[in-house]
């Protein structure tokens, strides 16, 4: 294999790394946003939860409606 032969195998091994690099930093973003949405709307689910607490709804109804359990709606308390 010549140098020039050579060079360009560099240059190609050099482009796929960085290629693949990208690839999981794309990939890590996008996990990261959606963990983020998750943990956004956990927390104005607790928000609701809580609010209905101080207007006097049950455990149980506030649960029924929220979707979060009896335990973590006592934790918020």
């Amino acid at each position: 294999m010549n140098k020039k032969e050579l060079a360009k195998k560099r240059e190609s091994a050099i482009l796929d790394s960085r290629e693949r690099a990208i690839r999981d930093r794309a990939t890590e973003i996008s996990y990261a946003r959606r963990e983020g949405i998750e943990l956004g709307e956990k927390k104005g689910i607790e928000i609701t939860a809580l609010k209905m607490l101080k207007k006097g709804f049950d455990i149980k109804t506030i649960s029924e409606i929220t979707g979060l359990t009896e335990e973590e709606i006592k934790r918020l308390n």
